[in-house]
């Protein structure tokens, strides 16, 4: 990767690449952003900025059953997730995948946005960016590694 990959993709690749996991809370994605003086503060900015983007890889968003929160992990082509396909409105690529997991949230990116900003609303607004014992908290030391870690690649 290099400096103009987003630092969300590096987080969400580092995570699921590295880390072998499936995927990364929004609001710990948007808290992420802070220390490194990146301008996305908001739910909609993150997925506005996903589906502008032109990266090889479209992003899934689920519903994690091990932690039960709304995540953002990577489309893997060899087990592509079925769902509402959102897509970079200039390349027509499809670059999110909200998957049937998430068909409460709505059915277009608008919808999605405003269901996933009302369900992250107090933790943003309070700095809980870390879900930890399934409670909202502040970024505990091995996040901040990881944190680290991730946006170095």
């Amino acid at each position: 990767m290099n400096n103009d990959t987003p630092y969300w993709y590096k987080l969400i690749s580092y995570w699921v690449n590295v880390r072998n996991r499936e995927g990364l809370t929004i609001p710990f994605i948007i808290g992420s952003r802070k220390p490194n003086n990146i301008e996305i503060e908001t739910v909609s900015e993150l997925l506005v900025d996903i589906v502008n983007s032109n990266l090889d890889d479209a992003i899934t968003l689920f519903n994690c059953n091990t932690i039960g929160e709304y995540v953002l992990g990577l489309n893997n082509p060899q087990q592509q997730m079925a769902g509402t396909e959102i897509k970079n409105p200039e390349t027509g690529r499809t670059m999110l995948i909200a998957t049937t997991s998430t068909q409460i949230l709505g059915n277009n990116l608008q919808e999605i946005t405003e269901s996933l900003t009302k369900k992250y609303d107090d933790c943003l607004t309070t700095k809980k960016y870390s879900l930890i014992n399934r409670q909202w908290a502040d970024f505990s030391p091995t996040d901040k590694v990881m944190i680290e870690e991730a946006l170095k690649s």
